[in-house]
């Protein structure tokens, strides 16, 4: 059984994609390097893309798409996408497995495997619902806090008296959308110069570390928000369709639970309670919030409870013995689900067939999913990111 300072592991990630472009595989990266660094060999599943700008693979990590023989057999699977998990469960039918889910849709939930013994989330609330969609007991469930490596924020700023720069710092939101606009709206108002980055402004910051120290003000969510934090900055936190409060004394642990994200939910913004929010903002308070995101945000931290979960995860796969046929009833069920997804695809690419929306399509392919997983999220449309570019100001 592996321990923290036991013996070196084979560990096999499983994602989506390769190329930095979202919270996940900066999880994934920064993950995968952090166990390299502590002795354990590690590969990663995933679609290759050539031509990205930046990807794991320039980092250093080795990436497959499991077309091609691994370097190893792995002690144990981290599943992070449901059909590169379905591969490599296949492709490994010996090895174990932990799912961690980084959303609610229907790529990013996992599915019901004998050798999936842990299915993480980030926060309570979302391993309940792996727990209640999934059928599965909830001691199978984990969390597992988001976190960042601190070594890649190392520079702490010292905040001024008075808010000057300010970064909405998200892709979730658009230029106009109702959000955006009552920060940009309150920014004005409050005297503040405000960049954006994220894919919807064309934007996008390459090394998080060495940026986020120039802005005194950060409107983010999870991750994002985690990172401005520990570079010392105020955070105000943003929601899917919302912005919140600002980070202090008063409501981090209720954020750090929520992994500084808001319900669906949440009121709506408007420019007077964001100007609210950016009035709160002290410079002391603030900087103390730095303090405490560094202590309670540390990666190594997360990295002891990964390796734990690994650990019990090999070793009840030891203990539990032969489990053919019900692996092969959970594969038929989840190529069962898949065929209906292909079959919307194939819909839309068949000349005689009836025309589908786009919307029509997200819709049938949530629902031919509904079996795995219930009241799945939709996912916003994929946008091809630009070259990098430095943060841009907003008009």
């Amino acid at each position: 059984v592996c321990s923290l300072a036991g013996p070196s592991l084979k560990i096999l990630f499983a994602t989506g994609r390769s190329d930095l472009i979202g919270g996940k595989e900066a999880y994934t990266r920064d993950v995968a390097l952090g166990l390299t660094r502590r002795g354990h060999e590690v590969a990663v599943a995933s679609h290759p893309v050539p031509d990205a700008f930046r990807s794991m693979a320039t980092e250093g990590i080795a990436i497959h798409d499991l077309s091609h023989d691994l370097p190893f057999v792995p002690d144990v699977i981290h599943g992070q996408n449901l059909f590169e998990t379905a591969v490599a469960l296949a492709a490994f039918p010996d090895t174990p497995a932990l799912y961690q889910a980084h959303s609610g849709g229907p790529v990013g939930n996992p599915f019901p495997h004998p050798r999936i013994y842990r299915y993480g989330g980030m926060t309570e609330a979302i391993a309940l619902r792996l727990a209640v969609e999934l059928g599965v007991p909830l001691s199978s469930t984990v969390v597992i806090p988001n976190s960042v490596d601190l070594k890649e924020f190392s520079s702490v700023r010292s905040l001024p008296d008075r808010p000057r720069r300010a970064l909405f710092y998200n892709s979730y939101h658009r230029p106009g959308s109702q959000t955006f606009e009552a920060v940009r709206a309150a920014a004005i108002a409050g005297g503040l110069e405000l960049d954006c980055v994220g894919r919807p402004f064309g934007t996008r910051i390459e090394r998080p570390g060495s940026v986020l120290p120039e802005y005194d003000l950060v409107f983010a969510c999870g991750i994002s928000a985690i990172e401005a934090l520990c570079s010392g900055c105020a955070v105000i936190v943003l929601g899917m369709t919302s912005c919140g409060d600002l980070v202090d004394a008063s409501n981090f642990a209720r954020h750090r639970a929520a992994n500084f994200a808001l319900p669906f939910n949440a009121r709506p913004a408007s420019p007077a309670s964001v100007g609210v929010e950016i009035a709160r903002y002290d410079a002391g308070a603030c900087g103390e919030m730095a303090r405490r995101a560094r202590s309670a945000c540390d990666g190594e931290t997360m990295l002891d409870l990964i390796l734990e979960v690994y650990g019990a995860v090999i070793a009840e796969h030891r203990a539990a013995g032969g489990q053919a046929q019900e692996e092969r009833t959970a594969t038929a069920r989840f190529l069962r689900h898949v065929t209906s997804l292909v079959r919307t695809v194939d819909a839309d690419l068949t000349d005689d067939a009836m025309p589908l929306t786009r919307a029509g399509g997200v819709d049938l392919c949530r629902a031919s999913l509904g079996g795995l997983t219930a009241s799945a999220q939709p996912q916003g449309p994929q946008t091809k990111l630009p070259s990098p570019a430095m943060p841009r100001r907003s008009a």
